[in-house]
């Protein structure tokens, strides 16, 4: 070291570098030497934790260098680091106490560049090949929320430079449903759990969103994580494909019966407990076989369709709307009270009655709406729920009927 007042390390003729730490690791002295290897100023690497110079995959051999140091006095280890221009370098590191100091003191770190005089473990060499080239995004990161290492995968799938993944906390990434999750995990690694598979959703630099599948060991002493993450993106939007194909009805999207049921259960059990009134509308077109007789199934169809949002606009968002069968529909509504459900049914009525404009040209059907109110004594379940709006919507097709006999089809030609 330059100054004369300072005490100079041991070996300073074979060095090509030296740092003078504290007992918290913390750089006191940092020589010309080691400024130029690294090509960062000396007043930035004074103050900083020395670990953080080299590669965190190197953190093991630190660690163990440092369990030498304190119980012999000596440590070694042969260490990753990167220069300003981001070059690899191999350091041989030397830590040594400093003259008259006790265990837990002051020490030296003293640094050789090996350049071409080392024969750097093939199986390392192995291992930071196959980082760099697995499909899987393989990361380093710390449980205060910090991507440390990422490989190239990480950029590829997500669009960002490694630089920009290490700029922020990665809970900046995920999805905000999936925040709470996420930091429930990283609190279950913290305390030695390991994280076998987990599930979230990282933005992407486009503004998309892509599933990703972790495995997490618990994190180091040091709060370490090594994680690897599979990119599940495709099998989730598979899965749910077939989710609305198992709930949801094709032609008009709207949800059928089998999810009207589920939903049933849950809306007979909040009424159970609060105040409002559960309301259900049987809805069935009048007439419909004419539309296909007359104009063909497409056309019956598109009317379907046109109907299903119709429904939607109409009804408020917290209503359910399904398609039970095919000119059949089911409204789910809870009410404050059972005159506005009878008011309802009425404006459903009234709003299908008016012409729908397809591709064919105008046609005009009507509906029959049966109306029944939840009652605890009455409907034990689901299925006697619906029966009960469907014997309500028959007698308002009779009287439908009977309105309108001998005096032809209310359906206008397309």
């Amino acid at each position: 070291m330059e100054g004369s007042s300072r005490p100079q390390p041991p070996v300073r003729n074979l060095l090509d570098g030296s740092l003078q730490v504290t007992g918290n690791s913390d750089i006191l002295y940092a020589d010309e030497g080691i400024s130029r290897l690294l090509d960062i100023p000396v007043n930035e690497l004074e103050g900083r934790s020395w670990f953080s110079l080299f590669h965190p995959f190197d953190r093991n051999r630190i660690d163990a260098a440092m369990k030498q140091l304190e119980s012999a006095g000596q440590g070694h280890a042969v260490l990753r680091t990167a220069n300003a221009s981001g070059a690899t370098l191999y350091l041989y590191v030397n830590l040594c106490r400093a003259e008259g100091t006790n265990p837990g003191g002051d020490y030296y770190c003293l640094v050789q560049n090996l350049g071409d005089r080392t024969g750097y473990d093939a199986s390392q060499q192995h291992y930071e090949r196959l980082f760099s080239l697995s499909n899987d995004l393989l990361c380093v990161a710390n449980t205060m929320g910090y991507f440390l290492e990422v490989n190239p995968a990480f950029t590829r799938v997500l669009g960002y430079t490694r630089e920009e993944l290490q700029r922020t906390t990665f809970l900046e990434f995920i999805h905000p449903d999936d925040v709470d999750s996420t930091l429930k995990e990283i609190r279950k690694l913290r305390s030695g759990v390991d994280s076998l598979y987990f599930e979230n959703r990282y933005r992407c630099k486009d503004g998309s969103w892509r599933w990703l599948a972790w495995s997490t060991p618990a994190s180091t002493e040091e709060g370490i994580l090594y994680a690897v993450a599979k990119d599940i993106t495709e099998r989730k939007e598979h899965e749910d494909h077939l989710l609305r194909m198992a709930k949801f009805d094709f032609l008009s999207g709207l949800p059928n019966r089998g999810y009207l049921e589920e939903e049933l259960k849950r809306a007979m059990s909040r009424a159970g407990r609060g105040k409002q009134v559960l309301a259900g509308y049987f809805i069935d077109l009048n007439d419909f076989h004419l539309v296909n007789e007359r104009h063909g199934h497409d056309v019956g169809d598109d009317l379907i369709r046109h109907m299903s949002v119709r429904l939607r606009t109409l009804l408020r968002a917290c209503d359910f709307i399904a398609r039970i069968g095919s000119d059949e529909f089911f409204v789910l509504a809870e009410v404050e009270q059972s005159a506005k459900a009878l008011h309802l049914a009425d404006k459903i009525a009234s709003l299908l009655h008016n012409p729908f404009t397809l591709e064919d040209g105008m046609v005009k059907v009507s509906a029959s709406v049966g109306t029944t109110l939840y009652q605890a004594e009455v409907h034990r379940d689901a299925s006697a729920f619906i029966t009960s709006a469907e014997r309500a919507m028959q007698v308002q097709k009779q009287k439908h009927k009977q309105l309108n006999a001998g005096n032809g089809s209310r359906v206008a030609p397309a």
